[in-house]
C-alpha cells in the first residue's frame, strides 16, 4: 500500500467527481443506430471492438454510459481513463474543490430519487468510504450504503451493514485482491472492471457465497462505488460451449455449417477438410457453396436430393458413395439439420458426414454369419484372449440352462466345470487355448441344474489383421442323450404332456379378470385324463385361504370365494411353504378337512404353490377320484410343480396385487376408524392490504405419507369417497375455530361430486363461505354435471381451479367450470420479480381471468419482491410461506376475537416496514 497520495477530503455520495476523458470498449462493431444512444461520445470501430471516447463531467455521467451499455445488451470489454487532451486541465481548480466540499443542509429531491432508483436495481450496488491511517494509507473500507439487492445477496439488514468494516464482513476481500483494487480506484480514479471474476467467501454472518461475477468499481470522492452481477450460470454456459466446440473440432466425423439460401459454408471442421479426402485447409472452404463443392463427389441423385431438402427446410438422413477419386470411394452417412434463428426463420444447415465404410462391411459379414450362429443346434462360445466369455448363442442357453448374462466375463471351465477324458487331453486343451491352436475332443461338464452335460468340443483361434491372438471360438455338441442310462417312465411322460397341453388350452382371454383367468385354467384341466378336480386357491394377507376358482367333472362344486376353515388353511399354507406336495387321502387325515371344502370323493390331491419373489401367493390344486391314478399323481409332483409355475406366470401378478390391495384396504379402514389425520390451514391474503381473506385446509396423515398418495390409495381400493368425506368433515369442523369473515378453501376431487347429496351433508355444517378447489389429477368427463353438482351445494360454495399455467388441461378447466378463483402455479410465481417471461405469463393470465370472470390467487409466494410484483401485475390474492405456512388451527384461532381490520397477517407490519425502507 506504499506510495499512495495524501488523504483527500471525503465527499458526499451525490457530489460530482472530477471530469475526465474516458475510453469505453464494447464487443462488436456497433451500428449507427446503436451509436445514437451515446451522442456525447465519439466512436472508433476496428478488430471487432467499438471504442467510445469522450469527455465526461463526473463519475455519475460515466455510470450513466455504463448503464446504457448494459441496457442495450452490449458486452463490456473494459473502461479506462485516458490522458486529457492537450491544454485541458487534469485537475479542477481550488475554487471548484472548495465548492464540492461545501456541505448541504438537506438532501435534494434528486438525491431521494437516486436512492429510490438504486433500491430498485436488480444488481447489487454498494458504496464504501476509505478508512485511512495517520500516514494517509487506506487500511479498510467502511460500508456507507448497500441497496436491497446487495443486502439480499449478503443476507443482512440495512442496520447490520451500514458502517460495517468491509474487511470484517468479507474476509476474502484481501486475499482475492479486491481490497487493493478498490483502494486503487479511490486513489487514482481509474475505474476497475472485471468480467467473470471468481469470488468465494464465508461472510461474517456465516453465509457462504461462491460464483463468478462481473464487477465495476468507480471513484466517488474518497469513496468507491461497486456494482456486481452474478454470472455463474453464464460462465457455465460458455465453458460448455467451449467444450462442445472442442468436441466438434476433434470429431472424426466431417461437420460443417452453411448459411441460407446460398448454402455457403460458414464453418468446417478438420475432419471434413482432411479425413474425407479433400486434403485442404478448413479455412479455404469457407464461403464456398457446399452443394457445388460436393458435385462430382456425390452422385447426381444425392446432390439433387440435397437441393430439394435444402429448399424444404426439413432434416434429412441418408447414405451415399463419396468418391475421392476414380479408384477410391467411401460409404458415408449424411445427416442435415436445419438451423433456425431466434425468430424461427431458417438461417442455415448443420451437416454431418460420417464414414461408415468399415461399419457397413462388418455389418454385412455379421449379417451372413448371424443366422448360422443363432440357429445352430450346437452351442457356440466366443472368448477373449484371456479365455473370458464374450458371447454365447441361444443353443448354449438351451443346452446348459445358463442365461447369457450369467456367464459373460467368466471362463468356460468356471461355468461348466468342464473336464476332458484324460489328464493328457486336459493339458492338450489348455495349451491349445494359450497358443491359439485348433483342438477337437470330448469334455464333460454340468448344467446349471447340476445334471451331466457331455460335449464334443471343437476349438479354433480368432486372430486380428496383424495375426495376433485376440480370442477363441468353441463349438460344442450335446452328447448327453447318448450317455443316459435311465428311460423315462411312460406314465410320467404322458402326465407331463397332458399337463402341458392343459395349460395351452387354458390360456385366459386378453383382458380377463384374475378370477376369470383362474377359472379358464381350471375348466381346461378337468377335461383332461387323470384330472377330476382343479382349483386355484389364493393366500390372503390375513392367513386365510380362499378358493378363487374351481372345476370338477361331477357334482356341484362350491361357489368361488369360499374360504377354508382356519385349521385347514394353516395346514395348506404350512405345507405349501415347502414347495409342491401331494398326498393320498387314505393316508393323510389332514386331507379330509381340505376335501370337505374342495371336493368329497377324491383319492389323491396335489398342490403346486404359485410363488413370486420367494413368497407363496396361492396354489394350483388337482385331484383324482381314480384309485389307480392316485399313486401316480403323488409320485409325479415335478409335473404338478412345472404346471403350477407356468400357471403362476399368468396369475402371480394378479394374486400379488390382490393381496396388496387387501392389506391397503385394511390399512385405510383403520385410518378411518381411528381418525388418524388432521387438518392444517394456510392463509390466503389480499396482496394490496395484506389482510387474511381465507384459509386453505390441507390434510396431514399420522402415517407421514403424502396426502395425495393416501387419497390415491383409497380410490384404488374403492374407499376414496369415505376418506375424502371424512377429511372434509374434519376440516369443516376444525375450521369453525378460524377467525370469522374468512372463507375456507377445501380440496375435492371431481369423482366425489358424483354424489353431491353426501357432500352437501358435510359442507352444510360450515359457518363460513366455502371454496371448493377442484384437484387437477382426475380427468373430468362431464363438466355440466360437475357445475350442476356445485350449484346444488348452495350459493356460499364457490369453485377454484388449481395450478393454472401448468398445462393446457388447466385452461380447459377454467373455460368449462366457470370458477370464481384461479390459482397460479408456483412455477409462474417463483422469482416472477426477476423474470420478464413469467411476468408476461401472469399478465396474460390476468387478462384471461378477467375475460372468464374469475380472480387470481398466486401460490408459492416466498419473497417480498414476488408479492410486490404480483400486486403490481394485478393479482388479487396470494398464498405462500411469506404469509404463513400450513399450521394447526390453534395458530390462527387466536385471531377469532379480532375484527376484520385486525385480521391481517402477523408479518404484515414487517412487509410494510420493508416496503418503507426500500422507498426511503
Amino acid at each position: 500500500m506504499h506510495g499512495h497520495p495524501p488523504r483527500r477530503e471525503p465527499q458526499r455520495m451525490d457530489d460530482p467527481h472530477d471530469s475526465g476523458r474516458y475510453e469505453i470498449r464494447v464487443r462488436g462493431l456497433l451500428s449507427d443506430t446503436l451509436l445514437g444512444a451515446f451522442p456525447e461520445l465519439h466512436a472508433r470501430r476496428r478488430n471487432r471492438v467499438t471504442s467510445l471516447v469522450g469527455e465526461l463531467p463526473d463519475q455519475a455521467a460515466l455510470h450513466g454510459v455504463l448503464a446504457r451499455v448494459e441496457a442495450l445488451g452490449l458486452e463490456l470489454v473494459d473502461v479506462r481513463r485516458i490522458s486529457p487532451r492537450s491544454g485541458a486541465p487534469s485537475e479542477p481548480d481550488a475554487e471548484a474543490r472548495t465548492r464540492r466540499r461545501r456541505p448541504r443542509t438537506a438532501p435534494s429531491a434528486s438525491e431521494g430519487l437516486l436512492r429510490g432508483s438504486l433500491e430498485s436495481l436488480t444488481d447489487p450496488f454498494g458504496v464504501a468510504s476509505a478508512v485511512r491511517d495517520k500516514a494517509g494509507n487506506i487500511t479498510d473500507h467502511r460500508i456507507d450504503y448497500f441497496n436491497l439487492a446487495a443486502r439480499i445477496w449478503a443476507g443482512v439488514s440495512e442496520e447490520q451493514i451500514i458502517g460495517a468494516s468491509a474487511r470484517m464482513v468479507y474476509p476474502a476481500l484481501g486475499p482475492s485482491g479486491l481490497f487493493d483494487a478498490f483502494s486503487r480506484v479511490i486513489e487514482t480514479g481509474e475505474p476497475f472492471v472485471r468480467t467473470a471474476f471468481e469470488y468465494a467467501d464465508v461472510l461474517a454472518n456465516g453465509r457462504a457465497v461462491r460464483g463468478h461475477y462481473d464487477l465495476q468499481a468507480l471513484k466517488f470522492g474518497d469513496r468507491v462505488i461497486v456494482i456486481w452481477r452474478d454470472v455463474t450460470e453464464r460462465e457455465a454456459v460458455l465453458r460448455e460451449r467451449e467444450r462442445l466446440s472442442s468436441i466438434v473440432e476433434e470429431s472424426p466425423d466431417g461437420i460443417l455449417t452453411t448459411d441460407f439460401p446460398e448454402l455457403r459454408i460458414t464453418y468446417v471442421n478438420p475432419a471434413f477438410a482432411g479425413d474425407l479426402g479433400l486434403d485442404v485447409e478448413p479455412s479455404s472452404l469457407l464461403g464456398q457453396p457446399v452443394l457445388e463443392l460436393v458435385d462430382g463427389i456425390l452422385d447426381a441423385n444425392t446432390v439433387a436430393t440435397l437441393w430439394e431438402v435444402a429448399s424444404s427446410g426439413k432434416p434429412w438422413l441418408g447414405e451415399a458413395e463419396w468418391r475421392i477419386s476414380e479408384e477410391r470411394s467411401h460409404r458415408v452417412e449424411i445427416r442435415t439439420t436445419p438451423r433456425l434463428a431466434a425468430d424461427g426463420t431458417l438461417e442455415g444447415y448443420l451437416v454431418v458426414v460420417r464414414d461408415v465404410t468399415s461399419l457397413r462391411e462388418a455389418e454385412g459379414h455379421l449379417a451372413r454369419l448371424a443366422p448360422v450362429v443363432e440357429h445352430a443346434l450346437d452351442f457356440i462360445i466366443v472368448t477373449d484372449r484371456d479365455g473370458r466369455i464374450e458371447s454365447v448363442n441361444p443353443a448354449f442357453e438351451r443346452l446348459t440352462g445358463y442365461p447369457a448374462e450369467e456367464v459373460l466375463g467368466r471362463t468356460v471351465s468356471s461355468v461348466l466345470g468342464s473336464r476332458v477324458e484324460s489328464r493328457e487331453a486336459e493339458r492338450s486343451l489348455d495349451g491349445a487355448r494359450r497358443r491359439g491352436d485348433v483342438w477337437t475332443g470330448n469334455v464333460a461338464g454340468r448344467r446349471k441344474d447340476g445334471s451331466l452335460l457331455a460335449v464334443g468340443l471343437s476349438l479354433a483361434p480368432i486372430r486380428n489383421a496383424a495375426g495376433e491372438l485376440i480370442g477363441t471360438v468353441e463349438i460344442g455338441r450335446d452328447r448327453s442323450r447318448e450317455l443316459e442310462v435311465e428311460a423315462e417312465h411312460e406314465r410320467e411322460s404322458q402326465i407331463r404332456t397332458v399337463l402341458a397341453q392343459g395349460l395351452g388350452n387354458g390360456n385366459p382371454a386378453p383382458g380377463a379378470t384374475l378370477e376369470q383367468a383362474a377359472q379358464a385354467i381350471c375348466d381346461a384341466l378337468v377335461v383332461l385324463p387323470f384330472i377330476d378336480m382343479a382349483a386355484i386357491e389364493a393366500f390372503t394377507h390375513a392367513d386365510d385361504v380362499e378358493i378363487l376358482a374351481l372345476a370338477a367333472t361331477a357334482g356341484e362344486p362350491p361357489i368361488a370365494g369360499t374360504t377354508l376353515d382356519p385349521a385347514t388353511a394353516a395346514i395348506v399354507r404350512e405345507r405349501s411353504a415347502g414347495g409342491p406336495w401331494a398326498h393320498l387321502v387314505a393316508s393323510d387325515p389332514a386331507a379330509a378337512g381340505i376335501l370337505v371344502t374342495v371336493e368329497p370323493g377324491l383319492r389323491a390331491i396335489a398342490y403346486g404353490p404359485i410363488v413370486r419373489g420367494g413368497q407363496a401367493l396361492g396354489a394350483l390344486v388337482i385331484g383324482t377320484v381314480d384309485d389307480r391314478v392316485a399313486p401316480m399323481l403323488v409320485e409325479q409332483q415335478p409335473g404338478v410343480a412345472s404346471f403350477s409355475a407356468t400357471a403362476g406366470a399368468l396369475l402371480a401378478e394378479g394374486l400379488q396385487t390382490r393381496r396388496r390391495k387387501d392389506a391397503l384396504r385394511e390399512e385405510i379402514r383403520a385410518t378411518l376408524a381411528s381418525g388418524a389425520f388432521r387438518p392444517v390451514f394456510q392463509p390466503i391474503v389480499d396482496l394490496e392490504t395484506r389482510e387474511i381473506v381465507g384459509y386453505e385446509a390441507l390434510t396431514r396423515f399420522d402415517s407421514g405419507q403424502r396426502a395425495d398418495l393416501c387419497f390415491a390409495d383409497a380410490w384404488s381400493v374403492d374407499l376414496g369417497v369415505e376418506l375424502e368425506l371424512a377429511t372434509l368433515a374434519c376440516a369443516v369442523a376444525v375450521g369453525s375455530r378460524l377467525p370469522a369473515g374468512r372463507w375456507l378453501d377445501l380440496n375435492i376431487s371431481p369423482r366425489l361430486l358424483a354424489d353431491p347429496r353426501r357432500v352437501a351433508d358435510v359442507l352444510h355444517a360450515a359457518d363460513r363461505p366455502l371454496v371448493l378447489e377442484i384437484t387437477e389429477h382426475d380427468k373430468i368427463e362431464d363438466y355440466p354435471a360437475v357445475r350442476e353438482a356445485v350449484r346444488a351445494l348452495g350459493k356460499d360454495v364457490r369453485i377454484a381451479v388449481d395450478d393454472a399455467g401448468a398445462g393446457v388441461a388447466n385452461f380447459g378447466h377454467i373455460i368449462e367450470l366457470h370458477p370464481d378463483f384461479v390459482k397460479l402455479d408456483l412455477g409462474l410465481v417463483r422469482r416472477v420479480n426477476a423474470n420478464m417471461g413469467r411476468q408476461a405469463m401472469v399478465v396474460g393470465m390476468r387478462h384471461f381471468s378477467r375475460s372468464a370472470g374469475c380472480r387470481l390467487v398466486a401460490e408459492g409466494v416466498e419473497t417480498v419482491a414476488e408479492a410486490r410484483t404480483l400486486d403490481e401485475l394485478g393479482v388479487e390474492f396470494g398464498q405462500g410461506f411469506l404469509f404463513g405456512g400450513p399450521e394447526p388451527v390453534e395458530k390462527w384461532a387466536v385471531r377469532r376475537s379480532h375484527d376484520a381490520e385486525e385480521g391481517q397477517l402477523m408479518l404484515s407490519n414487517l412487509l410494510e416496514d420493508q416496503t418503507d425502507e426500500g422507498a426511503s
